[in-house]
Formats: C-alpha cells, structure tokens, sequence
C-alpha cells in the first residue's frame, strides 16, 4: 500500500514538474521583450520566486515518495520479523503437567 501511495506521489511530482518547468521559456521571452522596461525587472523577480517555490514542492514530493518508500520497506521487515518470532512460540498445553 505504502510503494502504491509513493507512486502516486511521483505521478504528482511529473504532472506538476513539467508544466512548471515549461514556464522557463515563456518567462525569459517576456523579460527579453520587455528589455528596457521596469516590468521586465518585475518578471524577472517572479520568475525566479516561481522557481523557488516549485523546487520547494517538488523537493517535497520527492521526500515524500522516498519517505513512503522506505516505509514500506521498514513494515515489510517488521511483519515478516513478527511472523519468525511468533513461530517460534511455542503454546504450552495443559496437559503437559501431567
């Protein structure tokens, strides 16, 4: 369930990825084409805000899937660990006192 949940997360991390790393060019064109101005200034500003705050997410999402990832492996050991040992107890029968 937990390898399920952090491929859901990487699908998020790609469908939010692309499209914010696509703005890139569409950002500097405007910068180019408002060259002289203080708007171009201004673009530039919150473009590069922009790619703070995307890395900022993605940087997450990735922790995340990681995290959940290595969840999963932690409670995979865990159960299978849990199962060994409750093998090996062995339940006493009243009747061995006899």
């Amino acid at each position: 369930m937990l390898k399920k949940a952090a491929g859901q997360v990487d699908d998020i991390h790609d469908a939010f990825y692309k499209p914010a790393a696509s703005l890139e060019e569409s950002a500097l064109a405007a910068v180019r084409a408002l060259e002289g101005f203080e708007s171009a200034r201004a673009v530039r500003l919150a473009h590069r805000q922009w790619e703070r705050q995307a890395g900022t997410v993605t940087g997450w999402l990735t922790h995340i899937a990681e995290s959940l990832r290595s969840s999963d492996g932690t409670y995979t050991k865990t159960d299978v660990t849990v199962g060994q040992t409750s093998n090996q107890v062995r339940i006493r029968s009243a009747l061995e006192g006899y």
